[in-house]
This record gives structure tokens, C-alpha cells and sequence, in this order.
């Protein structure tokens, strides 16, 4: 990310002033998080090539709705075992 774009789109807490510029180390997360999606978006261009930007819109809607159902499923999975691993917590 730009120096210039972060600076226009400070990431802020409550407790932090509007304009001020968030801590570095959310900056180096964010930059781990972009990779990743970099990382994600070069794979599907090796496997598709330009594909993707050819679609009918309810098709790329469709395949949308698939993975946000995926990521739901594993929401719910990881929240029931948080909800175990919380009562074995609360158990000692």
C-alpha cells in the first residue's frame, strides 16, 4: 500500500483520534493480509487466466455465494470448538 493511501485511510481505534495514523504494527499486518490475497488472486489468474472478468455476473454471483456459505460453515466450526475449548476453560 502507498505511503500516500495510508495516510488518507488511517486505520483508527475508539480510544484514537480520527486523524491519527494507526501503529505500525497494524500497517505490517495489513501488508501479511494483502499478500495473502495477492498470493490468492495470482493462483486463480495461473489456473483461469482472465476468465473471471468474462463471466455472466449470476455466474460470478453464484460462485460468490458458494464461498461465503464455505466461510459461514467454517465460522460456525471454529465457533464450536472456541465454545468447548471456553467451557473446559470455565470447567477448571
Amino acid at each position: 500500500m502507498s505511503e500516500d493511501l495510508q495516510t488518507e485511510t488511517c486505520i483508527t481505534t475508539e480510544s484514537s483520534h480520527p486523524k491519527e495514523r494507526a501503529p505500525q504494527h497494524l500497517w505490517d499486518d495489513w501488508n501479511v493480509f494483502r499478500a495473502e490475497i495477492e498470493k490468492r488472486l495470482q493462483k486463480g489468474y495461473e489456473e483461469y487466466g482472465d476468465k473471471s472478468f468474462e463471466m455472466h455476473p449470476l455466474e460470478i454471483f453464484e460462485e460468490w455465494e458458494q464461498e461465503f456459505f464455505d466461510i459461514l460453515g467454517w465460522g460456525f466450526i471454529l465457533w464450536k470448538r472456541m465454545q468447548k475449548l471456553k467451557q473446559h476453560l470455565t470447567d477448571k
